[in-house]
């Protein structure tokens, strides 16, 4: 049976663009949910399974208690136990047919309009602190009118590559807002399967003068992700960071090693036991070869789409950087040189806040030492990702100083 939106369904969604947003505009294409019914087929609902599940959670509980006429006592915790079973049935999704219709009627919905009464609509996160739009300096003061829309351009990678530092940078525009946290939606399978309107449930409010920026730096490695990123908006802009190969996963061992200290050191980590050459079955060491991954990407978005910053010159030169970024993106003028200044204890650029003078640094574990590495072993590595590099600067006609 083919993949198909509700006729009726498509008919009713009020689906109101502004012209000044910087998002698909054309008619939501709704093979993005299509895409997710083949993954977890959720789309077909049989009428006979709901009155089967409506038996079991009601009918069978009375029909037993109907057994129970001599105690009761038995009559009693039989009641108990049937109650929790019918709060379980509806609550829990022990019930595929229940589960599924919910949230069936749920995921058709391509975007939501929702205009924002601070008063009413307010979203409690945990500590009591209320959900604000981060982007802008003055969206901590007020939440204005806007809506929840699907980003405009997503920072898809490289993980270690300088994409907290480039969020950050950009949140100071103040026609940049920003979810809180990396999402993941296309390249994991559970928060897949949530469905459309949970991804944009995870956006935050925008106004009509404002992009939605997402960070997802694990997408590039799953190059499954570019076709369902470009059905989702077949305009969005996409930026990645490139960061020198051997000095991306020396900094993505140490933050691996911080997770878990009893890895093994980075040489044993790195070098396979059995060849005693690079092991390819790491992750992480992969995840480097950046020519491999990029050109599926190439191949689903035109170059208009897609900026490439090199990390290097946005650690030295943010502020050049970041004008290139605000072009791209079409955005309006914005930043400055006093958006930014180096401090000389941590090593790198951190940001200032026009409207209060207040600065930010990036987290403790940004813009850190390195730990030394045996040279042999970096030698190894560089004659590894040499082909990857080469292969990189043909595709896309430059040359990086690490390659």
């Amino acid at each position: 049976m083919p993949c198909r939106m509700d006729e009726s369904l498509a008919k009713s969604d009020n689906l109101q663009q502004s012209p000044t947003q910087q998002h698909n505009t054309e008619t939501p294409d709704y093979s993005l949910d299509c895409e997710m019914s083949k993954r977890q087929n959720l789309y077909t609902y049989d009428k006979s399974d709901f009155k089967k599940d409506w038996f079991i959670c009601f009918h069978l509980p009375k029909i037993s208690l109907i057994t129970l006429r001599r105690s009761w006592n038995l009559r009693l915790l039989f009641l108990i136990a049937m109650t929790s079973l019918t709060v379980v049935c509806f609550y829990s999704g022990i019930f595929p047919s229940l589960s599924s219709r919910r949230h069936i009627e749920s995921i058709q919905i391509p975007r939501v309009a929702i205009e924002i009464k601070r008063a009413d609509r307010s979203q409690e996160l945990p500590g009591g602190k209320e959900e604000q739009p981060e982007g802008g300096e003055d969206s901590t003061n007020h939440v204005p009118k806007g809506e929840k829309r699907f980003p405009s351009c997503i920072i898809f990678g490289v993980s270690k590559g300088g994409t907290r530092a480039m969020l950050e940078y950009l949140k100071l525009h103040p026609h940049v807002v920003a979810p809180m946290a990396e999402i993941n939606f296309f390249n994991n399978e559970t928060l897949f399967h949530r469905g459309a309107k949970w991804y944009l449930d995870q956006m935050p409010y925008a106004r009509d003068n404002q992009i939605i920026v997402e960070k997802s730096p694990d997408y590039f490695q799953t190059p499954e992700c570019a076709p369902m990123i470009r059905r989702m908006n077949s305009t969005i802009k996409l930026l990645l960071l490139l960061r020198n190969p051997v000095e991306r996963l020396v900094s993505q061992y140490m933050q691996l090693l911080d997770k878990n200290p009893s890895l093994p050191s980075f040489e044993e980590w790195v070098i396979h036991p059995a060849t005693k050459d690079i092991n390819t079955n790491i992750r992480s060491v992969m995840v480097s070869a950046y020519a491999k991954y990029l050109e599926p990407w190439l191949s689903v978005f035109p170059d208009n789409q897609l900026l490439i910053v090199e990390s290097d010159n946005l650690r030295q030169d943010p502020l050049s950087e970041m004008k290139r970024v605000e072009k791209f993106l079409n955005l309006e003028p914005y930043f400055e040189s006093s958006d930014f200044y180096f401090n000389t204890t941590r090593g790198f650029y951190c940001l200032r806040y026009r409207s209060t003078g207040k600065s930010k640094c990036l987290g403790k574990s940004k813009g850190r030492q390195h730990i030394a590495v045996n040279e042999a072993v970096l030698k190894l590595l560089r004659k590894f990702y040499e082909p990857y590099n080469k292969r990189l600067n043909e595709m896309l006609g430059t040359r990086f100083p690490w390659s």
